[in-house]
């Protein structure tokens, strides 16, 4: 009996061995087969970085990408990655982005195609988790990886100074850039070359930033560099000549210029809203087009950072059709990034935004439905910047259903929304008027927004390249600046 169930227990046990054997076999030639150690996130868009004792790398051909026209097969990663383009969304939280979806007929956007997603916390403060920041704050922590008070840039909360990722990628031999479509002395780029305990000192931010010397330098806020309009009256113009810098003013120096080192100055304050359709100003896409091209050619690779600045402008004045178009626009440059890193795989591209504004929602009152598509089609401009001028010089005998019908589109005004706009153009303010308009036009949409300010919501963290995997799951905003100093190679120094 003993010798019975002793057969019997070596058949069972050889039979074990046999599987394990089979099944190790088909899945080391199963070239799907996710072979990531425990924790480890493996990218889904082709790319997986492979573990220490794996150094292969899976191309994973099966993944059709279906949210995008860009083809996204990568055969290799390198263990670091030589360039990072990382998009900051300025106010751009997850219903802003659905805003830029529904723009585009509700087909998916570039920067959709990017699998790697994550959603990042925005407080300012650690100490007692103060949850609604602004973009000085926020930005630093991105660009310098330390949280700071409300409205300093590249300095902690006792006022020192920090060094941002643009500083070490700068020491380490790369080329730098910073573009935005606001002033480029404003609070998002100031992060990355300035240290001041308050982000409204913008005409010390124009110093700082010629002091940092990003090879590329590209946005509105030209006031704050000219003598006449400076308080110390200091010529920066002047300044960044013999620094070596290529002036650029318009859309068409920017497309034709050969120059490596450029200051764009396209507009004296902001850039114009994309739906204002100033063909005079470069487009975020072709600013990025241009940097990408100049960039590229250090051996030593490049960082730059790029803002959609005025999606948080258009969120500020609750105009859902202007934040769409900018949102829209913002993608454009991803898109144009994208297809960068598929040539060059060795580019981390990470898209995120500081914070969101408006604390948007799309969908209202039990409606299952919205009307935004329609406005869409009909808007003829941003509502402060554009539409709110228009009315001005009619104020006085305005026909109001005749001024919405042609701005919007609505040719059926209830008593109610005709009082309330009646009363808005009798008070002469711009203001009054906007926010008159851009209450009518929510309304009439079926969304909402919470404020005219930033909000606490987390906002979304999207990542293609090396250490894109990275990017999954919760982080907080600091740990972006921690990952980017893994990706460069670089994490440590301090």
């Amino acid at each position: 009996m003993k010798r019975y169930y002793h057969n019997i227990c070596m058949i069972i046990l050889s039979a074990i061995i046999f599987c394990t054997l089979f099944l190790s076999g088909c899945e080391a030639n199963d070239p799907g087969a996710n072979n990531e150690p425990s924790g480890k996130s493996a990218e889904n868009i082709e790319i997986i970085i492979s573990s220490e004792d794996d150094k292969g790398i899976d191309a994973v051909s099966e993944t059709e990408q279906e949210h995008s026209d860009i083809d996204f097969t990568v055969v290799n990663s390198p263990e670091h990655a030589k360039n990072i383009i990382l998009f900051i969304g300025d106010g751009m939280g997850f219903e802003q982005i659905s805003l830029g979806r529904i723009l585009k007929g509700n087909d998916p956007l570039s920067m959709d195609a990017m699998k790697n997603t994550g959603y990042v916390s925005t407080h300012y403060d650690n100490d007692n988790k103060l949850l609604v920041t602004d973009s000085a704050a926020s930005a630093t922590a991105i660009a310098c990886g330390v949280k700071t008070k409300k409205y300093a840039v590249g300095v902690d909360k006792d006022g020192n100074a920090v060094r941002s990722i643009m500083s070490y990628a700068k020491d380490a031999g790369k080329s730098t850039g910073l573009i935005t479509t606001t002033r480029v002395t404003d609070a998002t780029t100031a992060a990355f070359a300035a240290h001041n305990t308050s982000r409204s000192n913008e005409e010390q931010t124009a110093v700082d930033l010629l002091h940092a010397a990003p090879d590329i330098l590209m946005g509105g806020g030209k006031k704050n560099f000219l003598a006449d309009r400076r308080k110390d009256g200091a010529d920066l113009i002047a300044q960044s000549q013999t620094q070596g810098y290529s002036l650029l003013y318009n859309r068409e120096e920017v497309l034709n210029t050969n120059a490596t080192m450029l200051l764009g100055l396209f507009a004296s304050d902001k850039m114009p809203y994309t739906v204002d359709n100033d063909t005079q100003a470069p487009s975020i896409k072709d600013m990025t087009i241009k940097a990408l091209d100049i960039l590229s050619q250090n051996p030593e690779g490049f960082f730059v950072m790029i803002e959609g600045g005025r999606i948080d402008h258009a969120c500020h004045a609750n105009d859902a059709v202007t934040t769409a178009y900018e949102v829209m626009a913002f993608d454009e440059a991803v898109g144009a990034a994208l297809e960068f890193a598929q040539k060059n795989t060795d580019t981390l591209v990470i898209v995120t935004a500081d914070h969101e504004t408006g604390g948007l929602t799309i969908g209202i009152e039990k409606s299952y439905s919205i009307g935004f598509e329609t406005l869409l089609k009909v808007q003829t401009g941003s509502i402060f910047e554009n539409i709110v001028p228009n009315a001005d010089s009619a104020s006085g005998q305005l026909d109001y259903s005749q001024f919405v019908r042609k701005q919007f589109g609505i040719r059926d005004l209830s008593r109610s929304e005709t009082d309330a706009l009646k009363t808005a153009f009798s008070s002469n303010d711009r203001a009054t008027i906007g926010n008159a308009l851009a209450a009518l036009i929510t309304q009439r949409s079926n969304i909402k927004w919470a404020s005219q300010d930033h909000s606490g919501k987390n906002v979304p963290v999207m990542a293609f390249g090396p250490y894109a995997e990275y990017f999954t799951g919760y982080m907080d905003n600091t740990d972006i600046f921690k990952i980017m100093m893994e990706a460069m190679g670089i994490a440590g120094q301090g």
